[in-house]
């Protein structure tokens, strides 16, 4: 199903979906619509991990970003309980993207969705 993604709508945010796939009976899906992607690539990546190493027909503890048909890892390690992700500039752009809409959006004086979440520098991917 990760695969055919484009037939499931309702899995699709304006900007993409992240995915994982950590077992043959587990597709992870969450519609990226807003800053919030930030904190559900945490949860996703911790589950992931999870789902992977407890349940039978392990496939793969890798975390994605699907936009515009196209998968790009985010990749991460968990290591002592503590969550390291190394984002690609593919991911920063499209929270740069995001911002730039929920501006667009706001209305002045209050808090738009995501608002305060501290987001990492882009790191230069080896070519």
């Amino acid at each position: 199903h990760a695969l055919l993604l484009e037939d499931y709508p309702e899995c699709l945010g304006p900007f993409g979906a992240l995915v994982s796939v950590p077992n043959r009976h587990t597709v992870l899906c969450y519609p990226i619509a807003d800053k919030r992607v930030a904190m559900a690539s945490v949860l996703m990546a911790e589950m992931t991990n999870r789902f992977e190493q407890e349940a039978p027909g392990s496939i793969s503890g890798r975390l994605y970003l699907y936009v515009d048909g196209e998968f790009t890892e985010l990749p991460y390690s968990l290591e002592g309980g503590n969550l390291t992700f190394e984002m690609p500039e593919g991911f920063i752009r499209m929270l740069e993207r995001i911002g730039e809409a929920e501006a667009a959006r706001a209305v002045p004086g209050t808090n738009g969705p995501g608002e305060g979440i501290d987001l990492p520098e882009p790191k230069e991917q080896a070519k």
